[in-house]
């Protein structure tokens, strides 16, 4: 493989390069895919506006949100074969109704996310807790009354992953190059003052060529993270 790479340099720089930027494209498409996070899953944004996607149970979700005025939404959520239509009035007073039978009706404080407070005066709690390993019932499925309001009022969907991730893509790049390029810059950087000469030592080539491996492996674990394909 090396004697291939060093017979035809050019080529094999090229075909790598070429290769880099399809994935950079594909990579780039997906952190910045518009979608809504729920449950631990992202509903990708589908050319009719609407939201699919499926959990770690294989439940497929579909949401659609229509009808928006500065007076009322809809939001329609259909999970599996099961279709629930919630239909939100804005205004001082909020009520939401469920199928056509209304199940709250209360205030909204503005917040990220928003949080409602019924008559009562008590705040529907925007978190529901799921017990891990588990797997939810249907009526587990749905959202709570907070996750319908707070879909009614967004106005830009979320994306699937972090931007801020392809900085830290790019130091790792760069200082994985710099490492590759002059491999002996650190080295120096390090003993310049308290060395006159030598050179690195075998153990250190060594330990430089076990750093690399882990940066490579840094690269890739930073950017599925960024793809929050760990931490939702």
């Amino acid at each position: 493989m090396k004697a291939f790479f060093e017979k035809h340099r050019t080529l094999s720089l090229i075909v790598l390069g070429v290769f880099a930027v399809v994935i950079l494209f594909f990579y780039l498409r997906a952190l910045h895919q518009p979608g809504v996070w729920y449950r631990q899953s992202f509903l990708a944004q589908q050319e009719d506006g609407s939201f699919s996607g499926r959990d770690e149970w294989y439940n497929a979700y579909r949401l659609s949100i229509s009808s928006k005025t500065l007076d009322e939404a809809e939001v329609s959520l259909k999970v599996n074969d099961e279709t629930r239509i919630y239909c939100v009035t804005f205004g001082e007073t909020v009520t939401i109704s469920e199928n056509g039978t209304t199940v709250f009706t209360g205030q909204a404080h503005e917040g990220d996310p928003w949080l409602l407070i019924d008559q009562a005066g008590d705040p529907i709690f925007p978190i529901t807790v799921y017990a891990g390993g588990v797997t939810p019932k249907q009526e587990e499925l749905f959202p709570n009354l907070n996750t319908v309001y707070n879909w009614a009022t967004m106005e830009t969907p979320d994306t699937r992953g972090e931007t801020s991730v392809i900085f830290v893509l790019i130091l790792i790049l760069v200082f994985l190059f710099i490492d590759i390029h002059w491999p002996d810059l650190f080295w120096n950087l390090r003993y310049c003052l308290a060395v006159d000469g030598g050179e690195p030592s075998e153990f250190y080539r060594v330990c430089q060529g076990i750093g690399r491996i882990l940066m490579v492996i840094l690269f890739f674990i930073a950017a599925l993270s960024g793809l929050n394909l760990f931490s939702r």
